[in-house]
């Protein structure tokens, strides 16, 4: 599976800040993540980080450190970031506002549910 990631609401610096925070976590780190352009409104400077995995188990991972660095510069009092992760282009798009737990398994559960119901049936 591919996802994009941004961050919405975000300062100049936050795509780096978030790389380097995955890339020394080993959860983010297992996905591979780059940086590469995104749209203008995003991140400060239009970045986005993609991020590649193999099973369901890397992708919560990802999700959880990604989510984690928002938390971390929430406690710095910038709260109007938020990431938006995109899996498969636009077909699959989720907002993750913080660490919470409860969020955080919301967001999996779209993230994955293509994988556990390719036709879309049951949504």
């Amino acid at each position: 599976m591919r996802v994009r990631v941004t961050v919405e609401g975000g300062e100049s610096g936050d795509a780096d800040d978030l790389l380097n925070w995955l890339r020394k976590d080993p959860a983010g780190a297992e996905a591979r993540p780059l940086l590469t352009g995104g749209s203008p409104d995003q991140m400060g400077a239009g970045e986005t980080i993609q991020a590649a995995f193999d099973t369901a188990l890397a992708t919560g991972g990802f999700v959880i450190a990604a989510a984690t660095w928002l938390e971390a510069r929430r406690e710095r009092g910038t709260e109007r970031r938020r990431l938006r992760i995109e899996r498969d282009g636009n077909r699959k798009v989720v907002t993750v506002d913080g660490a919470d737990s409860e969020q955080i398994e919301e967001a999996l559960r779209a993230l994955l549910d293509s994988d556990e119901n390719p036709e879309g049936r049951g949504q």
